[in-house]
């Protein structure tokens, strides 16, 4: 299939896959109604309270703001028996968010992945946080107007 790499290179490649394949059925998850929603983060609470220490999983985000929108990517991983990290990966706007430092040329320089370690389980498996996060970028209905600051809420959900 791909003769270019040798037998580890496609078992990371097999991994890499395993981690992308729930996140892309996530991403492509256009809820309609209320129900739809709350399937869809009942869901992705399962899966969470089913890692084992040490596994990961990748949880599309971002959000469709009044006047920006962004997508960012989420890293869950469980670090002990109930405890987890939750890491936040973004190149965009959302980097106001991020941690950053001034440059020689007057720019700035902003940390593009943050992590938050020590997430009781009880707080990374909310329903009510993970459906604030994924209904800021999830369809987004004409009766629901969007956060002002959903960068705000991203850097929050977990303190």
């Amino acid at each position: 299939m791909l003769p270019l790499f040798s037998k580890e290179q496609l078992d990371e490649l097999a991994k890499v896959e395993e981690l992308l394949t729930p996140c892309n059925e996530l991403a492509a998850a256009q809820p309609q109604e209320v129900g739809d929603l709350v399937q869809v983060v009942n869901d992705l609470v399962d899966k969470i309270q089913q890692l084992s220490v040490g596994q990961q999983l990748l949880v599309p985000g971002g959000w469709v703001g009044l006047q920006t929108a962004n997508a960012v990517m989420h890293i869950v991983e469980k670090t002990a028996a109930n405890t987890f990290a939750f890491v936040t990966c973004n190149s965009a706007a959302g980097l106001v968010y991020h941690p950053s430092v001034p440059t020689s040329d007057a720019k700035l320089k902003s940390k593009c992945s943050i992590r938050l370690d020590g997430i009781p389980v009880d707080r990374m498996s909310s329903p009510v946080v993970w459906t604030l996060l994924l209904s800021q970028w999830m369809k987004n209905p004409p009766s629901v107007r969007p956060l002002a600051r959903p960068g705000f809420l991203l850097a929050s959900a977990f303190l």
